[in-house]
């Protein structure tokens, strides 16, 4: 599915940029989804950025970055406080070194 999905937003950006025979002129093609992200990063039903953009999953209600359960566990990355994407997981890894220095302050590390 994915590599069908890939192979129809190819010819679409083909007939937005008025450009014939694009996906012939692709060398390497790659594709990866929800599967993927499900065997490679163990992400609950595949996801790519967390839990859903839902209020009770977003700001100050997302999950915290200190384990419930594990003494000194904490998590850093996408799923975890403060959300998604590559700077937030940043982010969150700076976060989490600040906790581990006892660091309350709202500066940067």
């Amino acid at each position: 599915m994915v590599g069908r999905i890939a192979i129809a937003a190819v010819a679409q950006i083909g007939r937005w940029a008025g450009i014939d025979g694009l996906e012939s002129r692709i060398v390497v093609q790659r594709t990866i989804g929800p599967a993927d992200f499900a065997d490679r990063y163990n992400s609950w039903s595949g996801g790519s950025i967390g839990p859903s953009h839902t209020l009770a999953q977003s700001a100050f209600f997302r999950g915290s970055n200190k384990s419930r359960k594990v003494d000194g566990l904490y998590d850093a990355g996408d799923t975890t406080v403060p959300g998604v994407g590559v700077s937030m997981c940043l982010i969150s890894a700076e976060n989490v070194l600040k906790r581990l220095r006892g660091d309350n302050s709202v500066d940067r590390t």
